[in-house]
């Protein structure tokens, strides 16, 4: 545990567990174990004033009310990284993509919104050599859709960077900085985390961008949570930020 960290923790006989299986760059997930149910009732009081709140289910394990519930500190920065509302599992405990159920009672309280495609897209789809132009499509008319919603979505592609989209506008490509990938586990959970943290800090969403990718790349370049850089190492690694004004299409 990290030091200066509180934990409020909910009683629970076992803890949410993945097991992540990698060939050729693709991830196959599988669930070993679901914890307890997260509802609004066992937020400490004093964590609902937080300047900055990010829901992070694993699998569905976070109530959708706590979208709401806590949307009412109208200073708090509401994002959330919604994977475990779009996951299902089969009979062995194999993770795929699930349709949004959730979206109308959670989407309309966030401000920030991060997801990749790996969440969208069948694993049938992201192990074939190309992913088929009919799972973009939908994927995109899906981000596409609850962007109209959400003031800020982000779509994490892994090296290659990540795509903001933004209301009725084109979804902007903010390219991937260049690293040495040791273990990628986590590395969308970091990005999200620098994001909100340097858009709060900033309230630039496009600075945010870069300095996510920054962080990111820095995060896959060792095992866990000991190649995180502190923000000073990830402003120093890159000297300069990378162009992102290319539209995605």
């Amino acid at each position: 545990m990290l030091p200066d960290v509180r934990v409020s923790a909910v009683p629970s006989v076992e803890a949410t567990t993945f097991e992540n299986v990698y060939a050729n760059g693709i991830r196959r997930q599988y669930l070993r174990g679901r914890a307890a149910t997260i509802s609004l009732d066992v937020v400490p009081d004093s964590w609902r004033a937080a300047p900055i709140i990010l829901l992070a289910p694993l699998i569905g394990e976070v109530k959708p009310e706590l979208a709401a519930g806590l949307s009412r500190s109208k200073s708090a920065l509401l994002a959330a990284t919604p994977q475990g509302w779009l996951r299902r599992t089969d009979s062995i405990g194999r993770v795929s993509p699930a349709p949004f159920k959730l979206a109308e009672q959670i989407l309309p309280f966030l401000q920030a919104m991060i997801l990749s495609y790996e969440d969208l897209v069948p694993s049938s789809d992201l192990a074939a050599a190309s992913i088929s132009s009919a799972a973009i499509e939908q994927a995109h008319a899906s981000v596409s859709d609850w962007a109209r919603t959400v003031p800020l979505l982000v779509v994490t592609r892994g090296a290659a960077g990540a795509l903001l989209f933004q209301a009725e506008h084109q979804p902007r490509a903010f390219p991937g900085y260049p690293a040495r990938e040791v273990d990628p586990t986590g590395a969308g959970d970091v990005f999200a985390g620098a994001f909100i943290v340097q858009l709060y800090r900033t309230g630039n969403p496009d600075d945010a961008m870069d300095f996510a990718n920054r962080v990111a790349a820095c995060s896959v370049e060792g095992p866990g949570m000991g190649s995180i850089p502190t923000y000073e190492e990830a402003l120093a690694r890159f000297a300069d930020p990378i162009d992102h004004k290319e539209h995605f299409s």
